[in-house]
């Protein structure tokens, strides 16, 4: 409760100080007609005010949208309070988070829902798409469970696109600017057979090389290139039945991201052997480009300041074949709204179908330059003790075949008249998604070392392990399947019933509910393939599970005005992400307590997890001024957030206790934890010309409890009596360790990961006559993101960063002419990081000492950063017709 009240004297505080300077700055707009231009949501399945909906909801018209040079979830995190952005590498892995409930399974389903025009997408590739001829973006906060079902755990993104036009109108734009950025848009819309029949049709053309070098000579880093299409019909045969169908298409060519690979510096893992050297986390402040390249000069090595030169003047080493990511996207809607005299009736048919293939460079930013160690003349798959090693550089290219995910959904919804005291709704929800996952592959860039040299680490009397991972990379085509076999299969079906009410109890005081019961099936399938009759269409392993997750959500809202134009609102609802299976294609070997010899077998390992809830309370006051030049959103808020999914390391199969070969990840329920929050929106027209909007929001997401397996063995996350290494080749040392594992990796008190403590943003807009046809029009905003921890160990974090862009130009009812400039102090702070490893069996990267691969240099760990676009300008030109004339 202390801690409430800290945010809440917190809070007033801020709130009164906004107050002040308005009072400060009221004078310069005494004699100002201009109001802030309201905005019309449909966030809770109707048309309303943003300023009637007791939710706190952050939205963005197309005028707001093209002002703000808004392109991608990046741009509108950076605006809204509460919303943060994460994309670890392309698009693959994107992750929005919404007051701070972020997803610690970076690769399972996220907890903030995307939406377009009201159907639900859940394709991760393809999340932060080419946003074409948009209406509106709703971000709505809090869990939307009982209203949207799904995955609306933390709150959900709508897009809503526009509809086909009354009048006959056209608009396009050209764009060009630096690093490769050009290309345009246009759109035509309106009636085609009178009034009962009209359309829409728009394109996109996108491209942008990229803000980084590639000192290898390939095509330069972090760019893409968008090609899309959007059309929709409307079709009203009657005034009470109206008919919206709309399809998107997208090829996109997005590029390898610009990462940098940053080696582990701390947490020797505690093991059984004092000698080994095996380092598992980054600890401290995630370096910049410039950074690393500044500890690379320090290591003095050749290779080690052959890399730093390649790193340096906004450069990274990438493999010419590292072409990034080639996507699809098609997505689809049929929208049917039939009025009655008591209600309405309205049937949403939606269909999405992505696909994405890619060509990574698994070296990162170690360009072709990754060592091997390998023996110089073994015999018989054996290196003799003594006989020299050898460094045996390489590049590594990922190549991952192509993933599908397909989805369909239905929902029937009944909504009553609103001009009543008592209004309602109800319906059905339908979905269904099946994604298909193919096996990738990795392939060196040089040829395999002679058949007499064999690749460590090197084990035992001369016993070598590593041939058998490496050598098939070093081949043409690598180790890829080539007849692009399904390796994993994962479908979902579910359904659900849902009801709102609302009541007016007096002409000021109004309660709302929410009520949802939904049943979730979940399906996943792995199979393991014969990799070398490749003629064999029948897997040699195959395992599945299945299960049924049901849930009920809901909300109780309390609406007050407290004038017309001032409101209160408190809420509690509760929301629940259904759970699921996690599996893993392993190798498993002889129990060490039959003392019998390594003999590793393929297997399967499918392993379920339970839903994960959360309660949120809030409270809230928006409003605007009775002169209408201010509005104001505040909103403060609690989240009770449980059975939080993490990844639990395992040594031994928690089914069958089988023994891994190597310790394998698996998702588990393991923590609770405690949001506490606030945000601020304020928009104010300062006079006639000026207008500014202030933005601020405060998130204090903290581990009640947990335990998170990956950090069982750092020894900061044991107990004293476990620092000492353990003798595991008995079976009493086994057990003493598995308990020391049970009282290890406690993350209680830790900060949740990938979520922004502050966060704030500041606009500031001019626009006046030049004349009776031209206007000026200048502006600017400024981004604050906090620093945030990488993971839950809260050892490594992404400093914080301040994005700045600027816009000058001239307009007139149909032309507009404009200058703009993105980050334009080329703040280039890492904007996202992860931890896996390097492809490899050697932890001296840069040849520091001699050529040694013990079994602790397997696949070493390190950090995948990503760091962001630098600064771009470049000039816009609009025309418009028509109706889309200003």
């Amino acid at each position: 409760m202390r801690v409430l009240e800290r945010h809440r004297r917190l809070l007033v505080a801020s709130v009164t100080t906004i107050a002040a300077a308005l009072v400060a700055t009221s004078t310069l707009a005494a004699d100002s007609d201009s109001v802030i231009t309201e905005i019309m949501v449909t966030s809770r399945k109707k048309e309303e005010s943003l300023l009637e909906v007791p939710v706190a909801i952050t939205a963005f018209t197309s005028e707001a949208i093209e002002q703000a040079g808004i392109r991608d979830l990046y741009d509108i995190a950076e605006l809204t309070p509460g919303l943060s952005f994460f994309n670890a590498q392309g698009e693959f892995l994107a992750v929005p988070v919404i007051r701070g409930v972020a997803p610690t399974d970076i690769f399972g389903e996220n907890n903030a829902a995307v939406f377009v025009d009201g159907v639900y997408v859940s394709g991760r590739e393809g999340l932060n798409f080419s946003q074409l001829d948009l209406e509106r973006i709703e971000v709505v906060k809090g869990p939307q469970s009982a209203l949207y079902g799904r995955n609306a755990f933390s709150g959900a993104i709508n897009y809503v696109t526009k509809l086909p036009a009354e009048v006959f109108e056209t608009k396009g734009d050209v764009t060009y600017g630096n690093d490769g950025r050009y290309g345009g848009q246009a759109s035509v819309s309106g009636p085609l057979l009178g009034d009962s029949l009209r359309g829409r049709i728009a394109t996109l053309y996108d491209n942008f090389d990229g803000s980084y070098d590639n000192t290898l000579g390939g095509e330069d880093i972090g760019g893409y290139k968008y090609r899309s299409t959007q059309g929709s019909l409307l079709w009203q045969p009657a005034e009470s039945l109206q008919v919206v169908g709309s399809v998107y298409y997208s090829n996109d060519e997005i590029d390898d991201a610009a990462t940098t690979g940053v080696a582990a510096n701390c947490e020797n893992r505690v093991d059984s052997n004092l000698s080994i050297t095996r380092l598992l986390n980054v600890c401290g402040e995630v370096p910049t480009i410039g950074e690393l390249a500044g500890q690379l000069q320090a290591i003095g090595t050749p290779s080690a300041l052959a890399n730093a030169a390649q790193l340096e003047s906004d450069g990274i080493p990438k493999l010419s074949r590292a072409l990034g990511e080639d996507r699809d996207l098609l997505r689809g809607h049929l929208n049917i709204d039939w009025d009655l005299d008591f209600g309405s009736l309205s049937f949403l048919t939606g269909y999405s179908d992505t696909s994405q293939r890619a060509l990574v460079d698994g070296n990162r930013s170690l360009g072709d330059q990754l060592p091997f160690v390998i023996c110089s003349n073994g015999v018989g798959g054996v290196c003799p003790g003594p006989t020299p090693r050898l460094y045996y550089p390489a590049g590594l290219l990922q190549i991952e075949q192509e993933d599908t995910t397909q989805e369909i959904s239905q929902e029937i919804r009944f909504t009553s008249t609103q001009d009543q005291a008592f209004r309602y709704a109800g319906g059905w929800y339908y979905y269904d998604v099946t994604s298909k996952g193919r096996d990738g592959g990795v392939e060196a860039t040089v040829d395999a070392p002679p058949a007499n040299q064999y690749f460590g680490p090197y084990v035992g009397p001369g016993i070598t392990i590593g041939d058998a991972a490496f050598r098939p990379w070093f081949q043409p085509g690598g180790d890829l399947d080539p007849n692009n076999r399904v390796i994993e299969v994962r479908d979902t079906t579910s359904w659900s019933l849902f009801a709102s009410a609302e009541y007016d109890l007096t002409g000021r005081l109004t309660v709302d509910g929410q009520v949802r019961y939904g049943e979730e099936d979940k399906f996943v399938t792995g199979y393991v393939w014969d990799e070398s009759d490749l003629n064999l269409s029948f897997p040699l392993l195959a395992r599945s599970g299945e299960d049924t997750f049901d849930s009920w959500t809901g909300r109780l809202g309390l609406k007050f005005k407290v004038s017309d134009q001032w409101m209160l609102y408190t809420s509690v609802a509760n929301g629940e992400k259904a759970g699921g299976f996690d599996i893993n294609n392993i190798s498993t070997t002889d129990d060490p307590d039959t003392g019998a010899v390594e003999t590793a077998r393929n297997d399967i390992t499918i392993l379920p997890f339970d839903n994960e809830t959360i309660l949120a309370t809030e409270i809230g006051m928006k409003g605007t001024s009775s002169d209408g030049r201010l509005v104001l959103d505040v909103a403060l808020y609690r989240l009770d957030w449980d059975d939080i999914v993490v990844p639990e390391v395992f040594e031994r199969d928690p089914i069958t206790n089988e023994v891994y070969s190597q310790p394998e990840s698996f998702n588990v329920n393991a923590g609770d934890a405690t949001v506490l929050g606030w945000e601020v929106d304020l928009s104010y027209q300062i006079t006639d010309s000026w207008r500014t909007r202030l933005t601020g929001s405060f998130t204090d997401a903290t581990f009640d409890n947990g335990r998170q397996g990956t950090y069982d063995t750092f020894p900061s996350f044991r107990p004293p009596e476990c620092q000492a290494a353990t003798v595991t080749t008995t079976p009493e040392g086994r057990d003493a360790e598995q308990a020391c594992q049970a009282v290890s990796g406690s993350i209680a008190g830790n900060t949740v990961l990938r979520q922004p403590k502050w966060q704030a943003s500041y606009s500031l807009a001019y626009d006046a006559p030049i004349n009776d046809s031209w206007d000026l029009f200048a502006g600017g905003d400024a981004s604050y993101q906090g620093k945030v921890y990488v993971g839950n160990d809260n050892q490594s974090y992404l400093p914080a960063h301040t994005y700045v862009n600027l816009r000058l130009g001239v307009e007139s009812a149909r032309y507009t002419i404009e200058l703009w400039g993105r980050n334009v102090l080329n703040n280039d702070e890492p904007i996202a990081a992860y931890r896996d490893v390097f492809f490899g069996n050697t932890d001296d990267y840069y040849q520091q000492g001699a050529a040694t691969s013990p079994s602790d240099k397997f696949f070493p760990i390190r950090y995948t950063v990503s760091h962001p676009r630098l600064r771009t300008f470049g000039i816009t030109g609009r025309v418009r017709f028509g109706g889309a004339e200003k």
